[in-house]
């Protein structure tokens, strides 16, 4: 019956605690977004809000799939399940941040549905059972598509992300106000992160398939804080916290009365 799951790569055992510490902190910035929802009750939050509960589910399953590894010391079907979910889930959580992203530069929503709708297609493709998440070579004998589908992952992150990082900074820079400036250049670096985020997580497999690495590599962790910096980022640029805006509109005073 072992033999039907690979076991726990060793070495891997601080992937766990990197997903608990971000979960705890991505929920932490979650609950603060939903009390400030609930305050304005406006659109943008609401839908940043959804990104944020999407992205924060697709981690406690992950964190929750590997828990059983360390558990078992094998990689069953909940840890199966969680790879699967968690992959897909993002690509779905993207379609949330694009519809705030969307309604935040108030853009034409028919290019927000041709992106939502690749988002949907690509969390289709990370979801089939062809992807032999936890599985090794030996272990199937069909087409292997997880090459395929965390290629697309990647990439059309890295669209949606330029998309919108380019509209961000390209909105700051038009911008007198420096609060308002700040905001948005703060939600633009989040999508720099967000690239940062699943590009550490590809160089991670790849590294770990190709050498003799145990299981974890240092690009695993920087992956993850990426992640939760991309939260911060997020929640600042758009609710800019008082103590932001005052550290702000401070240095911008400073500015006007040194001289060079």
């Amino acid at each position: 019956m072992d033999d039907m799951y690979l076991g726990m790569d060793p070495g891997s055992f601080p992937i766990l605690p990197t997903y608990i510490g971000t979960a705890i902190i991505c929920g932490a910035i979650t609950a603060m977004l939903f009390k400030r929802w609930r305050e304005r009750r406006t659109r943008a939050p609401m839908l940043l809000f959804l990104a944020f509960v999407s992205y924060l589910s697709c981690i406690i399953i992950l964190a929750a799939g590997f828990t059983e590894v360390v558990v078992t010391g094998q990689k069953m079907e909940l840890y199966k399940f969680s790879l699967a979910f968690g992959y897909a889930g993002f690509m779905v959580a993207h379609g949330f941040y694009i519809t705030f992203a969307w309604e935040l530069f108030s853009l034409e929503k028919r290019s927000a549905r041709g992106y939502i709708a690749a988002c949907l297609a690509v969390a289709v493709l990370a979801a089939l059972p062809w992807n032999h998440y936890g599985m090794s070579q030996e272990m199937y004998s069909d087409f292997n598509l997880r090459p395929y589908s965390t290629v697309a992952i990647l990439l059309l992150t890295l669209v949606v992300g330029t998309r919108i990082a380019y509209q961000a900074f390209k909105v700051s820079k038009r911008l007198d106000d420096p609060v308002g400036k700040a905001g948005f250049a703060f939600i633009g670096w989040s999508q720099v992160l967000m690239i940062a985020f699943f590009a550490c997580l590809g160089i991670d497999i790849v590294v770990v398939g190709l050498t003799e690495s145990q299981g974890y590599t240092p690009f695993n962790f920087i992956g993850w804080s990426a992640a939760v910096l991309l939260f911060i980022f997020s929640y600042i640029g758009l609710i800019m916290p008082d103590w932001v805006r005052r550290r702000i509109a401070g240095n911008k005073k400073t500015s006007k009365v040194v001289k060079p």
